[in-house]
């Protein structure tokens, strides 16, 4: 049934297993082709500097191995409809993620400690010390893996110095300023973690978004 093809959506040929009637008059139809199993791990996704709830997220390290093309798909999950988007494909080794919509049992609060900021000036230089802490709850009872992501800014000029505080055992990517943890949350368990950075930069500027 394999068939060569320059382009990933023409890489195989789909025969329907019985005759299939079309109306032929121009009007859409749905067929079924076949059905494909599709191994996966579930994990969460929280950027709680934008919401409160979690993404769900299907993680397939095995979906080189299925017939599967890019296009469009419609997800349904514990028998509800949450969505559909176009699926693109990663290369083949890396990791499909197919999102199942939020799931407000877990969920995550940023919160800024406004007692450990503050903003000083010093000649011509200012100082501003940011905190914040970010308190997460998964509300099942079982154990689940969750993903954090916040940032940490990045200085755009070398008259500006980003010094880090504390991450909390979180991973900062230098390059982006992109803070992730990576979490195994246990049934009920709510956990904390804290943050924070001081930036030094010429009086003159003004800095925006922090």
């Amino acid at each position: 049934d394999r068939s060569v093809a320059a382009n990933a959506i023409a890489r195989y040929e789909f025969v329907p297993t019985v005759p299939v009637a079309l109306r032929g008059d121009g009007s859409p139809e749905r067929i079924f082709i076949e059905t494909v199993d599709l191994a996966g791990n579930l994990s969460y996704l929280l950027l709680p500097e934008y919401s409160d709830e979690a993404y769900q997220l299907v993680n397939s390290g095995e979906w080189s191995a299925s017939r599967l093309v890019p296009g469009r798909v419609q997800v349904i999950a514990g028998g509800m409809y949450r969505g559909a988007y176009f699926m693109q494909l990663p290369a083949p080794g890396d990791t499909l993620h197919i999102p199942l919509g939020q799931d407000v049992r877990v969920r995550a609060n940023r919160e800024r400690i406004l007692d450990r900021c503050a903003s000083t000036v010093f000649g011509g230089s200012r100082k501003t010390t940011q905190s914040f802490e970010i308190t997460v709850e998964n509300q099942h009872n079982r154990t689940v893996s969750v993903a954090i992501q916040d940032a940490i800014p990045v200085a755009v000029g070398s008259d500006i110095q980003v010094e880090v505080l504390g991450l909390s055992g979180g991973e900062l990517d230098p390059v982006s300023g992109q803070v992730i943890w990576d979490l195994e949350l246990g049934a009920n368990e709510r956990r904390t973690l804290s943050f924070g950075y001081v930036i030094t930069y010429p009086k003159r500027r003004s800095l925006q978004g922090l």
